[in-house]
């Protein structure tokens, strides 16, 4: 995105949504380029949105999420309809929707700003290696809490996605999201708990985010998911938030599924 910062403040708006809406892309979506020229063959993206990868025309590629278009259009409507991927498949990540495809079956996987939504991210790491085929790739990005609307919450212990990984999590409800509430809009508390109880209920409709990482934790959370579910990993491409301003982003490929952890050997290339 060209430096508008000279511009009166509505011009600046409005030249980026110009730029946005003629295909000039956001500094992360360009530094994801090279991850994604590495994906070949078929596979699937998970929570595509409104920014599915950019991918070689001659992937085959199938799109899953939670939402139907149209349920999105009317849960987000700041989104652009235009730029919204029909999903092929509508399945709850929550309730064993990869269960409809079988393992081993894909040549990539693609999930980026899905896993920070789901109840049990550990699991849901299970699920997409055991979709890939021995040497298939997993795209995998996640929010930077110091990036986003998240700065002030707290950070995820790494500690308690294990439990959930080991003794699964309860249903997810409302309450689950009221530290969005605490710690960004800790206003809505002195009013009346009517207030506060809307804005739990929007935020679980929106399926708002669950864990909150940094770039860092968010890397080592992954490489001890990995290691949980019996996973040998190599990060082939990655990106930190020092770099996009924004996420982790990294492309890892499965190497094979051994007995005992092996080390995780250095990223081959890294921002």
């Amino acid at each position: 995105m060209p430096r508008v910062a000279w511009l009166p403040q509505p011009w600046r708006r409005g030249l980026r949504l110009l730029l946005e809406r003629s295909g000039v892309q956001l500094g992360f979506l360009r530094l994801r380029r090279k991850g994604y020229a590495l994906v070949k063959g078929s596979g699937l993206e998970i929570g595509a949105f409104e920014h599915p990868a950019r991918l070689s025309r001659h992937c085959r590629v199938e799109y899953a999420d939670v939402l139907t278009r149209e349920d999105a259009l009317r849960l987000f409507p700041e989104i652009k309809p235009s730029s919204l991927r029909r999903p092929d498949h509508i399945l709850d990540i929550d309730k064993g929707g990869l269960d409809v495809f079988a393992p081993a079956s894909m040549d990539f996987v693609i999930a980026c700003h899905v896993i920070e939504h789901v109840a049990n991210p550990g699991r849901f790491v299970e699920e997409l290696v055991r979709l890939l085929r021995p040497g298939g790739l997993l795209v995998i990005a996640a929010p930077d809490r110091d990036f986003t609307f998240d700065r002030l919450r707290p950070l995820t212990p790494l500690a308690t996605l294990h439990r959930y990984f080991l003794e699964g999590r309860p249903p997810v409800g409302p309450e689950d999201y009221r530290d969005i509430v605490e710690f960004i809009s800790p206003e809505l508390l002195a009013g009346p708990e009517e207030t506060v109880h809307a804005a739990l209920e929007r935020h679980y409709q929106r399926r708002e985010h669950l864990s909150v990482w940094t770039d860092v934790t968010f890397r080592d959370f992954l490489i001890a998911a990995f290691g949980w579910c019996g996973a040998q990993m190599a990060p082939l491409y990655e990106v930190m938030s020092a770099r996009s301003r924004f996420e982790y982003f990294g492309v890892w490929e499965l190497r094979g599924r051994p007995t005992a952890s092996s080390p995780v050997p250095e990223t081959t290339n890294a921002l």
